[in-house]
Formats: C-alpha cells, structure tokens, sequence
C-alpha cells in the first residue's frame, strides 16, 4: 500500500540519477573513443551494476524500517497481523457454527414439556346489596 507508493516514487527518482542504460551508453561511447578498453567498460559496468544494487538495497531496507517504525506509531497492523486476525475469525465462525448446530440438534431431540393450563373459574359477581334499615323493637318493660 504505502509501501508499494513509496517504491515507485523511490525506483522512479534513482533512475533519474543512475539509469544503468545511460550509465552503459556513456562506457560504450568511452570504448568507442579509445579512452577505455571493452574489458575496462564491461568491468565498470558490472561493479556500478553490483553498486547500484546493494545501495538501493540498503535504501530500501532503510525505508521499510522507517515506514514499520511509523506504522506501528499509528497502531496500524502489519499485513502479517490481518492476515493472522482473518485467519482466527474464520476458526472462530466455524467454531460458532458448529455449537449452533449442536444446539439446534439438543434442542430438536429434547422431549417437548406441555403445560398445564388451568382453567380459572371468573369469581361470581358480586350481588349489589342495599342497606335496609335497621329497626329497633322496643321491649316492654316487664311491670
């Protein structure tokens, strides 16, 4: 991502400074002038090729050293982390499902329990009563 971003921009910029063709061209023309030797030219050659490429080496360890120790500044996961978190999700789904159906079997097999309803009868409703008035006797007084 980054990365991939930054190699470009840093391949593109190195073969401004150092094209090996031009590198190569510029040798030729020195052979063709006599001020080199075709053994002295393709020397040269394969040391700046053999230079070029552990330099650029070393740079880009460099930069995938710096771009790690940033991204693990911003508590971003390496790919290597994803990868492994992916990989843990996906036995944790299939553990998931497999306790899901293990349970739907546990449940399909368990014998099924009725209850009971009881009916309740309504009370009686309640008789409106109306309050008669009490009546007093009076008793005689035995004379």
């Amino acid at each position: 991502m980054i990365e991939d971003i930054i190699k470009k921009a840093f391949y593109t910029g190195v073969g401004f400074l150092a094209n090996p063709k031009g590198f190569k061209e510029k040798i030729d023309d020195l052979v063709n002038k006599g001020d080199m030797t075709a053994e002295e030219g393709k020397k040269a050659f394969t040391e700046f090729e053999k230079d070029f490429k552990a330099k650029t080496d070393d740079l880009e360890e460099n930069i995938q050293g710096m771009i790690r120790t940033a991204l693990d500044k911003m508590d971003i996961p390496s790919a290597e982390k994803v990868t492994a978190m992916e990989k843990r999700i996906k036995s944790l789904e299939v553990k998931v499902g497999k306790l899901s159906k293990e349970l739907k079997e546990i449940k399909a097999t368990e014998t099924p329990t009725v209850k009971k309803t009881t009916t309740r009868k309504k009370p009686a409703a309640r008789k409106k009563t109306t309050a008669k008035k009490a009546t007093t006797t009076k008793t005689k007084k035995a004379e």
